[in-house]
């Protein structure tokens, strides 16, 4: 008896745990592509009125951003200072795809990150400039969608994840 009521409380607690953590990651999402938009808005100031190097450069965004942007960047300083034959924007690309994994972001967010690569460290300051504030302004808009996602789907899944393990428990009985 003891072990059946055991069970059941386990089956509903790991499954209402899954709704939370998958609510959860609909509520970072939007968090994550507004600090983006911030460590991209730095990068651009380091390029364009910095004139430091690239490298430098994503040193200094990783120091001033927290949390997983700051990661972002000294993982493409890193990249940088490691592999000195690639261009900024292949050292970009890789670190945004090695980045990114552990992140609730979609591929759609990947796509909008990955094309700055074509132009970090390949243009003039300006031209650098422009292709941030396209990227900034894409990540704005996936924002807007992550945000409407989150309003729409988090209190759902929670409760899906609660009411399905209660769902089970009753089935199992």
């Amino acid at each position: 008896m003891w072990l059946k009521l055991a069970g059941m409380l386990l089956v509903v607690g790991s499954s209402s745990a899954a709704g939370l953590t998958i609510a959860g990651q609909l509520r970072k999402r939007p968090q994550l592509l507004a600090a983006l938009q911030n460590g991209l808005q730095v990068l651009e100031t380091q390029i364009v009125f910095g004139a430091v190097p690239l490298a430098d450069a994503f040193l200094h965004c990783g120091a001033v951003n927290q949390g997983a942007v700051g990661e972002l960047f000294l993982l493409a300083a890193a990249k940088m200072q490691g592999n000195k034959g690639k261009t900024g924007g292949e050292v970009w690309q890789e670190a945004v795809e090695d980045w990114w994994r552990n992140q609730p972001l979609t591929p759609v967010d990947r796509e909008v990150l990955a094309s700055l690569g074509g132009s970090l460290g390949n243009s003039d300051r300006l031209d650098q400039a422009k292709h941030l504030a396209l990227v900034r302004q894409q990540l704005a808009q996936q924002e807007e969608v992550a945000r409407a996602a989150a309003r729409r789907y988090c209190r759902p899944v929670s409760y899906l994840g609660l009411l399905g393990g209660l769902a089970l428990t009753i089935l199992l009985l």
